[in-house]
């Protein structure tokens, strides 16, 4: 048992010791260290980081930037044209051509987000199981060749069985690259990166209607609709990159 003295002395220490050599070191910066001990972390973040000064800092963030967000902003870019070319198809006459009626071009819009969303999990799973080198660039000619060949169907089972593959195979991209980016900045840091990725999917809807568009206009070569053709050719583009993105 201890005495009344003993437990008052004991409440009165403080519950974080600070030290003092540290606090003397950081004293320039207005965070207050009495309340949050680890302030001078956060305040010095951008003047010291594990011993790297912050202007050579700043030149490595600006190298991961040009060499990573390009990249992975263009194979978003082309998930999201992909996923969403099917709207563009169906101006360009794929309803009439495939003889859908009633809810059935909905429901083969709607079908890709089954698996998509039941699929991101498992994915991330096996991108860290496999290197993401290999994995994001795997499933990226997957989804290429299923948009590719989405050009060849001629019913609404087809259609649906395409964009079921289409979701499963897309799945991974999102998700996948946010958790790569969280390998490569810190939490303060990958917000930024982020929303310049998702941006891609802006880009991708302000040009793909034009896009589209241009396709469409080889309507009755090899004997394809031109609704087809913008499945074909989007389709190559994907396989195209994801080939470069292996030895990127």
């Amino acid at each position: 048992m201890t005495s009344n003295d003993e437990k008052r002395s004991y409440d009165e220490k403080p519950a974080v010791v600070i030290d003092e050599d540290r606090r003397a070191r950081h004293s320039s910066s207005p965070a207050d260290f009495s309340t949050d001990p680890e302030a001078h972390i956060r305040a010095n973040d951008d003047t010291w980081r594990h011993g790297i000064d912050s202007t050579h800092e700043k030149r490595i963030l600006r190298k991961l930037d040009w060499h990573i967000l390009p990249l992975v902003s263009l194979l978003y870019l082309l998930s999201f044209l992909d996923r969403s070319n099917i709207g563009n198809a169906r101006v360009a006459g794929m309803v009439t051509d495939l003889h859908l009626v009633g809810l059935q071009y909905n429901t083969a819009a709607a079908v890709f987000f089954i698996l998509y969303c039941a699929a991101e999990i498992p994915s991330n799973i096996l991108l860290k199981l496999l290197r993401p080198s290999r994995w994001i660039p795997s499933i990226m000619v997957a989804w290429g060749i299923v948009m590719t060949l989405m050009s060849l169907v001629h019913s609404f089972e087809g259609l649906v069985i395409a964009r079921v593959f289409l979701g499963l195979t897309e799945a991974g991209l999102f998700p996948g690259v946010t958790f790569y980016l969280s390998m490569w900045y810190k939490r303060t840091e990958q917000s930024r990166r982020v929303a310049i990725f998702f941006s891609a999917a802006t880009v991708a809807g302000a040009f793909g209607g034009i896009l589209a568009y241009a396709i469409e206009k080889l309507d009755g070569k090899a004997n394809l609709h031109g609704w087809a053709w913008i499945f074909l050719i989007e389709g190559l583009i994907t396989v195209v990159v994801a080939a470069f993105a292996f030895w990127y």
